[in-house]
C-alpha cells in the first residue's frame, strides 16, 4: 500500500510530537516545584505523587505509541506479517490499515518497557537505543504498575521489570517510597530520554516532508521512466516545496500521461494555469490497480498542497 499523502506530514508530526511531549514533560516538572505538600497527611502525600506518578508516565508512554502507530501507517512493510488477517480486512476494508495498526500498538502497550523501547527504535533504525536516562524510565514505569497493581508493595513482577535500577523492598508491607525528590528525577529522565530517542530515531525522519512525498509519488508512477523527479521538479533549497520545471511543463506528453503530469500540477496549485484536465479524467486514465493509479489512490487518502 502506498502511503506517500500521510509520509508528506511524518517529519512535521516527528518534530511537533517530541516538542510537545517535552513541554508537557517540563510542565509537569514545574508543577512539582512549585506545589508543595506540607500540609498533607502522609496517605495524602502518598496519594498525591502516585497519581502523578501515573500521570506523567501515561504521557510519556503516549509519546512512544504515538510514534509507533504513525510510523506504521507511513510504512506498512513495517507491520508484522502476523498481524493481517482476512476476516478483518472483509469486515472493514476501509479501515483496515487503521484497525491493524491500532491493535498492534495497543498489544505493544502491555509489553515490558524495555520491549516497547526496542520495537519503537526498530522502526527507525536497526541499532539498538541507547541513553542513561533508560534505566532510570524503565525503573520509574515498574513503580507506577506496582501503585496501579499491587498498592505500591515491592513484588516479584516489579524486580523482573524495573530492570538494573531497581529498589530495594521496603519491607514489612510497606509501599515503595514516593517523594518530590523521586518524582523529580523520574520526569527528569523522561525529558532526556525523549530528546535523545529522536536524536537517534525520528530526527533522520525530519525529511519526509511535502517535497520528499512528491518525489516518491512522481518515481513510483509512470512519468518518472520519461523524465526523472529531478529534471521535471525544483525542489526550494531549505524550504519544503518542489516547482515545476520549464522542461516539464513544455513535454510533449500524450493524452494519458498530461492527465497524469496535469494531477501533480495541481497538488503544487489547484489554479496552476498550465493544468487542463482535472483529477478525475486521471483516475480514468490510470486505474487503481496501476501504479500510477496507486499514486493518486496514496494521495487521496491524505492529500497535501504546495
Amino acid at each position: 500500500m502506498m502511503t506517500f499523502g500521510r509520509q508528506a506530514k511524518l517529519g512535521g508530526f516527528l518534530i511537533t510530537k517530541r516538542d510537545e511531549t517535552l513541554k508537557s514533560l517540563t510542565t509537569g516538572r514545574d508543577y512539582l516545584a512549585s506545589v508543595g505538600t506540607g500540609g498533607l497527611k502522609p496517605d495524602q502525600a502518598t496519594f498525591h505523587f502516585r497519581s502523578y506518578v501515573s500521570g506523567i508516565y501515561s504521557l510519556f508512554e503516549g509519546y512512544l505509541l504515538d510514534l509507533a502507530s504513525e510510523m506504521l501507517l507511513c510504512f506498512p512493510d513495517k507491520l508484522r506479517d502476523s498481524e493481517y488477517r482476512l476476516k478483518d480486512f472483509v469486515a472493514e476494508p476501509g479501515d483496515f490499515l487503521e484497525s491493524t495498526v491500532e491493535k498492534q500498538t495497543d498489544a505493544l502497550g502491555y509489553k515490558r518497557f524495555d520491549v516497547i523501547v526496542e520495537k519503537v527504535m526498530a522502526l527507525f533504525q536497526s541499532k539498538p537505543f541507547s541513553s542513561p536516562a533508560v534505566e532510570l524510565v524503565q525503573e520509574f514505569k515498574a513503580t507506577r504498575d506496582l501503585y496501579v497493581h499491587n498498592r505500591g508493595e515491592w513484588n516479584a513482577t516489579y524486580a523482573g521489570k524495573a530492570g538494573p535500577a531497581a529498589r530495594r523492598d521496603p519491607g514489612r508491607g510497606k509501599p515503595m517510597p514516593l517523594d518530590r525528590a523521586y518524582t523529580e528525577a523520574g520526569t527528569d529522565a523522561m525529558i532526556a530520554f525523549v530528546t535523545d530517542f529522536h536524536a537517534q530515531g525520528p530526527r533522520q525522519y525530519e525529511r519526509f516532508t511535502k517535497a520528499r512525498a512528491l518525489e516518491g509519488m512522481w518515481t513510483a508512477s509512470a512519468l518518472s521512466a520519461i523524465m526523472p523527479f529531478s529534471d521535471a521538479w525544483s525542489v526550494e533549497s531549505g524550504l519544503d516545496i518542489a516547482r515545476p520545471t520549464p522542461r516539464a511543463t513544455d513535454w510533449a506528453w500524450s493524452h494519458s500521461e498530461r492527465c497524469l503530469y496535469d494531477f501533480f500540477l495541481r497538488i503544487y496549485s489547484d489554479s496552476y494555469p498550465g493544468a487542463s484536465n482535472d483529477m478525475h479524467l486521471a483516475i480514468e486514465r490510470w486505474p487503481v490497480n496501476s501504479n500510477s493509479g496507486q499514486v493518486i489512490l496514496s494521495w487521496l487518502r491524505d492529500p497535501f498542497f504546495f
